[in-house]
């Protein structure tokens, strides 16, 4: 079976930190969320999916351009990514 290194540490740790709370996971939540706020660094939350639509109706003209121009350019990447050829178009070519 195929083994890595990193995820083995990681099941460690968060085994050994699950015993440490009995498998409490109120428990475990409540240290994680002390130890976020005991960490100094900034918490980020993401926009609910739900709140997306009004919070893109409520911006300025200039910034819903923005945000056009970066959907547009992300979904120009995706379908650029399509449009790669396959490993096998070599050997049975589409066109002619």
């Amino acid at each position: 079976m195929w083994q890595n290194e990193i995820l083995d540490e990681i099941h460690k740790i968060r085994e050994e930190h699950a015993k440490s709370f009995n498998y409490d996971l109120d428990a475990m939540f409540a240290d994680w969320q002390k130890k976020q706020a005991e960490s100094g660094r900034e918490v980020v939350s993401l926009l609910p999916k739900s709140s997306l639509i009004p919070t893109l109706r409520g911006l300025p003209r200039a910034d819903k351009l923005k945000v056009m121009q970066f959907l547009i350019a992300e979904l120009a990447k995706e379908e650029e990514q399509n449009l790669q050829p396959r490993t096998t178009d070599f050997l049975f070519p589409t066109k002619l």
